[in-house]
Parts: C-alpha cells; structure tokens; sequence
C-alpha cells in the first residue's frame, strides 16, 4: 500500500483554508504510473529534491549585474556602469563603461560583436575582428553613433541582423524598430526600419526566437510576429493574421525557453498579468503555465503593488527547465518547472527573496547573478546522492562574497507545507508521523553531519503554527534511520509544515500518516 503523498501541487494562493500547500527551495520529481514492463513505480510518484546551491565563482564588484550573456569562451556581463569579461576559471577583465550605471541591460551577439543596450544608448563590443562600417578595433568598446541609427530601448538578433526597439514619446514613434547592417552592429541605415503596426499600443521589447526563424515585437497589449522573408527593401515581413492579443506586463520577463517559444509575463486588455508562453502559432496560456492561485497572487495589488519591473531567466537542473521570475518591488521569487508544470517558491537566507537573478550556461556550469551585488554564482549540481564525488562537491548551503574579500556560508532553507489533513468534521489525533528521506547521506563534517528536520503544525488551516519538533535524518551510512513524530496533538484540520536547514541533501520520497479519530 502506498504511502499518501500529501506534500503534492497546489501553492498558497487566495486563501490557505482552500490550499496551505507550499514548496519552498524544492522541486519535484513525478515519476510514471508505470514502467514500460508495466510495472509499478518503487516509490511513490512524487519525490522532492532540494534545489542547488550557489557556490561563490566570483566577485565582480560592488555593484549589481545588470545583464550577462555567454559568447564562449568567456560570459560578458554589465556591472553598474562598466562591461567586464569572465573566463572560465572566474578571472574578471574590465572593458570598458557604458553611460548609465542602472537598469536592466540587453545583450546579443553575432559571434564576432556584442551589441548592448542600455536605457539610453546602445553599444557595440567587438570581439574579433574589425567593424566593417566604422573600423571599430578589436576588444574595443565604443557607443553606436551611425548617422542612420535611430536609437535604441531593447535589442536582439537574428539571421546576423542588429535589431532594436525604437524609443519614441508619440504613438506613430513609439513603434518603430530598426535593424542594422548584416553581421555588423555598427552600420545602420536611416531606411531600414518598420513599424509594428497592427495595434496601437506601442512597441516595448523585440526578442527573437531563433530556433523558429521569428521575430516578436511585443507592445504593451499585443504582439506581433515577424520572419526574415529576405524581401527587398527590407527583409522581415509579418507573419500572417492580426495581433496577438497579449503584450509584456514587465519588459525584462521575457526570455527564450529552449524549444518551447519566449516565456513571458503577459497582460491581456483587460489588464489581467498572468504567465504565458509564446510560440510561432500565439500565445498558450493554461493551467499549467498560469494556474489560477498564481495568477491571484501576482495580480493581489497589496502584495504586487508593481509587476512591471519583473525580471524573467531561465536554466536547467537534473532534466527540469527552469524558469525564474523576479519581483523585486514585491520581493519575491518564484520558479517554474516546466517537467511538473508546478511553480514554487525561493529564498536566500535573510531575505525574503532569492538574491539570484540572471542565470547563463558558462561551460560546464551554470553561473547566476546576484541581484544586489557583484556576486557570481555557480549552481552545485544534485546528481547521484550515493555517488562519492557529488558529495564532496556539494556544499548544500549558499555562498557569497562578503565586504568584497570572505566567502561566507549561509543555511539553505528547504520547506514544504502538506495539504490539510482532515477526515469529515471529526476531530483527528495524529498519532504519528514518519518521513521517507534518502536517509544516511549526512556529511562528514559539520553542520550537515546529523541532520535535523523540524516539523511545524497548524491546527487551525494553516494560519499558525506551533512550536517546531526536531527529528533526525541519520548520519553517513545510517541508511536504516526513521525520521518519526509522535503524539502531535488532536485537530479538525491539520497542516503540517517540515523544514531542513543543515548542510545536507533534501530528497523527500514520502510519507506516513497513522490517524485516529478522536471525540
């Protein structure tokens, strides 16, 4: 007989008497009902895994990474006002300044030039080579000055084009969208432009999705798609139909989500926010990818008071495509997995918050940024618990770098909280609990050598919680250990709350609850 699985999907949404569930720091893995013997599954489907975490890299400076983006065999990233270039073993260049000194910053490439766009400029890096319009040296940083270039708000690229939003204040102006010289961002044409011109709301960010071959011009409320069709004057033209009806609720939400389109933070005209994916046939907005408790979380304007200046990235963990959203006005995060289609929570210790907030592919690891600082992470990897070499290299705590010099530990918090535990109207006793860990992976060292989970229980729907019992997880080897709770008290609903904070591995295979009915 399976053990029930009461830490499943459901988030906190509108009210915790209807859902109390939460993941935080967690993702799931759901295993199929059955093999292809046919065969039942060993353990129940639904098995939870700690996220990784962030091991220092690098330190990058005082000030914030305000974008990053990979052109191998280095990571290019903005911090504060200067452009610097990482290598893969985290030594730091400087390149140059930019203009500004904050705001989110938009970067693509074309292999030989970075183009760079910041709040009121854009700029061209040349990696190798010379410019064939200007001459621009190699490693050079220099401002795009082109008598034809009209500006610039968001950038990308596509068929070796430069292509950027137009800033404009008038409605006709502040549509246009420009592209450059083919493979040579510092050439640009005073003609070689166009309008997004099937709606009138204007135009806020151009993001191409290459492995499609299109382009999307995404305004406020709508969006349009565009191909490289090499027609002449000018080579895009609009893929056939009318407007999307969805635009960007938040400039920097939308990134390219592998093969599956531009996931975004998307507003409907009747100023509805609420997740979607974008591919080359619209927009797919579903319970999957915007479930109703989420999208009444993130439209609660007390909690929410501001999602435009949401911040979107994406990576990949042990198979699960990972998409991270930033609020930092709200100060919150939240991740969603495209394998369970589920969103969960994320902090850092201290904060309400996760501090990262761009993540990039650099080799073999994956690096994040730190919201607040210069701080650069690389993602520790979950893998194979019984595998000796994961468990020397997992540190199971974050890292950062304090006052520019000390790497320092801080706890990584796991927490879930299960549904309501309940039978009728009758009061239950719940007489024990039992945890199914991946027992015995303690370390060899402090402070994850025995570790600890504590339980927390609510007997009022998950409005409070009582005093936390411990309970231990089994030290290195001890892979017989029970995680077991006893006599917990009597309750007409019960919501229970388990959190680990030791320096171990958080693998959650399920659960035993032992009811008894009381008066």
């Amino acid at each position: 007989m399976r053990n029930p699985q009461i830490f499943g999907v459901g988030i906190l949404g509108r009210s915790q008497a209807v859902t109390a569930r939460r993941w935080i720091n967690v993702y799931g893995d759901i295993q199929q009902e059955t093999d292809r013997a046919g065969d039942s599954p060993d353990r129940p489907k639904l098995t939870l895994w700690g996220c990784p975490e962030k091991q220092s890299y690098g330190y990058l400076g005082s000030n914030p990474c305000r974008g990053i983006r990979v052109v191998f065999p280095y990571a290019y990233a903005v911090v504060g006002q200067r452009l610097k270039r990482i290598d893969l073993g985290g030594a730091v260049t400087d390149l140059g300044a930019l203009l500004t000194t904050n705001g989110i910053v938009y970067l693509d490439d074309n292999g030989n030039q970075l183009l760079i766009v910041d709040s009121i400029a854009a700029y061209n890096y040349q990696i190798f080579g010379t410019s064939a319009a200007t001459g621009q040296a190699q490693g050079t940083l220099a401002q795009i000055t082109a008598a034809g270039f009209l500006g610039a708000s968001t950038c990308c690229t596509l068929n070796n084009f430069g292509i950027v939003s137009v800033p404009g204040t008038n409605p006709l102006a502040a549509q246009v969208w420009q592209i450059s010289n083919v493979g040579d961002f510092t050439g640009w044409s005073g003609i070689q432009f166009n309008l997004k011109s099937l709606a009138s709301d204007p135009l806020v960010r151009v993001i191409a999705f290459k492995a499609g071959g299109w382009l999307a011009l995404m305004g406020t409320l709508t969006t349009e798609l565009w191909s490289d069709t090499g027609a002449a004057p000018f080579p895009f033209t609009y893929l056939a139909g009318a407007a999307l009806p969805y635009g960007l609720a938040a400039v920097a939400s939308a990134v390219v989500f592998g093969e599956r389109g531009i996931l975004c933070l998307a507003q409907s005209e009747g100023g509805q926010v609420k997740p979607a994916i974008l591919t080359g046939q619209g927009f797919a907005i579903d319970d999957t990818v915007a479930p109703p408790d989420f999208v009444a979380t993130i439209n609660n304007k007390f909690a929410y008071p501001t999602v435009s200046d949401a911040v979107g990235t994406q990576y990949e963990v042990d198979g699960h495509r990972i998409y991270r959203l930033s609020f930092p006005t709200a100060g919150k995060t939240w991740e969603w997995d495209s394998k369970t289609g589920r969103w969960s929570e994320r902090f850092s210790y201290g904060y309400v918050y996760d501090r990262g907030l761009f993540a990039v592919k650099f080799g073999s690891d994956t690096l994040m940024t730190d919201i607040l600082d210069g701080n650069l992470y690389k993602l520790g990897q979950t893998g194979n618990l019984l595998d000796p070499s994961v468990m020397a290299n997992n540190l199971y705590q974050d890292q950062r770098v304090v006052n520019g010099t000390t790497v320092t530990n801080y706890p990584l918090i796991r927490k879930v909280v299960s549904a309501h535990l309940f039978d009728s109207d009758a009061a239950m006793v719940a007489s024990e609990l039992q945890f199914d860990f991946q027992q015995g992976v303690g370390r060899t060292l402090p402070p994850g050598d025995d570790p600890t989970v504590m339980l927390e229980i609510s007997r009022d729907k998950g409005a409070t919680f009582g005093t936390a019992l411990k309970a231990k997880l089994g030290k290195a080897g001890g892979y017989l250990a029970r995680t077991r709770f006893l006599r917990l008290g009597i309750a007409r609903d019960n919501v229970v709350a388990l959190t680990m904070a030791d320096a171990a591995p958080f693998c959650l295979t399920g659960e035993k609850v032992v009811p008894r009915k009381g008066a």
